[in-house]
């Protein structure tokens, strides 16, 4: 509880930051599923077929590749943007892309990104029909560090409603915070 309180006490401090900045999601299905959901559409950047970058199933490699493929076409895209960033860990089964999550941060880094990180859900078990089917307590902990490293802000882990994938109270906590 005091977890959650203190996510919507800094979530409402980072408002202010946030209001004027376009936003572009970067990722795997959670920031489809962000940018389908915002309140505010109209601040939402809509990338076109070459541009996109958030497509549901991707794993750390595709994102990354996807990025820099992305950035050699339009390398202003994200240029003093606001990239919500799910970097694929749900969809890399045993780990095998994870030095792409790091690659990821820098390039948007590089490119002029302000990024905040989506972090996992916290019931994502062995039983789940999603993403790797196997859940790793430290994958968390993990994107926490790489947050830490870059001085990002990441997102607390938050209740899926399917074991992978935010539930409408958990999406309504993080566009508090974005929007």
């Amino acid at each position: 509880m005091l977890k959650k309180i203190f996510f919507v006490i800094l979530s409402f401090c980072l408002f202010q930051s946030t209001q004027a900045k376009e936003i572009i999601y970067v990722g795997d299905s959670l920031a489809v599923a962000m940018r389908q959901s915002n309140p505010n559409n109209e601040v939402v950047r809509y990338l076109n077929s070459e541009e996109e970058v958030a497509v549901g199933g991707k794993n750390p490699k595709w994102i990354y590749e996807r990025l820099i493929n992305t950035l050699s076409f339009y390398p202003n895209l994200f240029k003093g943007k606001l990239v919500i960033l799910s970097s694929g860990y749900s969809n890399d089964p045993d780990g095998k892309f994870i030095d792409y999550h790091e690659k990821i941060i820098k390039t948007l880094l590089q490119a002029g990104a302000e990024i905040r990180m989506l972090g996992l859900a916290n019931n994502f078990y062995i039983n789940n029909k999603w993403g790797t089917h196997y859940y790793d307590e430290y994958r968390y902990l993990f994107l926490k560090f790489l947050a830490n490293k870059y001085n990002l802000f990441i997102y607390p882990e938050f209740e899926g409603y399917d074991k992978v994938h935010m539930n409408k109270k958990d999406i309504e906590l993080i566009n508090y915070g974005t929007n």
